[in-house]
């Protein structure tokens, strides 16, 4: 059993979206770039019938929170990041950024809530449903 996060967007997303095309086009780049490992994977697509149409589903490796979340938990306590894990943090993010820009793509913009951890298997009762809009 593999644990997976599943990205489902809105049927009105899914006729117009360009994020399929642009994961299958990246994971042909992946091969023996060490940067690529900065890139989330692509495990599967499937498409689903809902009362509002037809969904595109994305499965994802596990992921974990946003470094947007990430800092806010540390923020609402009181801590603060160690100077090591933000200068880890920022040098996997240039990493990836460097890859995207090897193989022809540019990043639109980079608010923190569009970077995401990656996440160790958790066990099952910490396991919760959630829904990220």
């Amino acid at each position: 059993m593999q644990w997976v996060s599943i990205k489902i967007m809105t049927a009105d997303s899914t006729q117009n979206s360009q994020e399929l095309s642009t994961l299958r086009s990246l994971a042909t780049h992946f091969e023996g770039d060490i940067c690529s490992k900065h890139i989330v994977q692509l495990f599967d697509e499937f498409l689903h019938p809902g009362p509002n149409g037809v969904h595109q589903c994305l499965v994802f490796e596990l992921l974990g929170p946003t470094l947007n979340a990430v800092a806010s938990d540390y923020h609402t306590v009181g801590d603060t990041l160690e100077p090591e894990t933000i200068i880890r943090l920022s040098k996997q993010l240039l990493q990836a950024i460097a890859f995207l820009h090897e193989v022809g793509y540019t990043h639109g913009g980079m608010p923190v809530h569009t970077y995401i951890t990656r996440s160790p298997r958790p066990p099952p009762e910490r396991i919760k449903p959630a829904l990220f809009l």
